[in-house]
This record gives structure tokens, sequence and C-alpha cells, in this order.
């Protein structure tokens, strides 16, 4: 997968809403001040995106979910997963670190 790619078809097509950070403030929300006042969702630093598996990631890019529509038309089977291999590689990258647990 050519990770360059997926950044440009995330940034040109979803990035409009969850951001160029994947932080919900796109160009479309700017923290409420842009034409959508509903939040898009944070796909980095939100456990429940960041734990969502990457076929019902595809499955909502597909159908569409919530506020947001499909986008079948737009991206091909293809490009909607390396949009998501994309993302969760971002998730990846952004988790923090978790030590072992101690033993007694």
């Amino acid at each position: 997968m050519n990770l360059k790619e997926a950044e440009r078809l995330y940034l040109v097509n979803c990035g409009i809403c969850h951001g160029a950070a994947l932080d919900g403030n796109g160009p479309l929300f700017k923290g409420g001040e842009g034409p959508y006042s509903a939040k898009p969702a944070t796909l980095v630093g939100d456990p429940a995106y960041e734990a969502m598996a990457p076929g019902t990631m595809f499955y909502s890019i597909t159908y569409g979910k919530g506020q947001m529509g499909s986008y079948a038309s737009q991206l091909t089977p293809k490009q909607r997963w390396e949009v998501v291999a994309y993302i969760k590689s971002k998730q990846k990258k952004a988790a923090p670190a978790v030590a072992p647990a101690a033993h007694r």
C-alpha cells in the first residue's frame, strides 16, 4: 500500500470534515464556527474509533454513518481500504506506550 496516496485520499475526501490531524476539526467544522455545527468524529484519540475494527470503518465509509454520507461513489473499494489503513496507521502512532503490569 502506498501510504502517501492513502493520505492524499484521506485529505481530499475525509479531511474536510475530520481534519488533517484526524481530530474532527476540519474546515467545515472549525471549532463550531464552520457551516456544520455537529463535530465530526475524532478518529485519533477517541477510544471508540481506535477500537473500531477495520471492516466496520470500511462499512461506515461505504454506507455512511450518522450525518456522514456514503463515499462508495467517490472511492473505489481499494481506495476505501487504503483510507482505513491510513487512519489505523495514524491511530497506532498516536497510541501511548503502555507499560507492562508490575509482577507481584
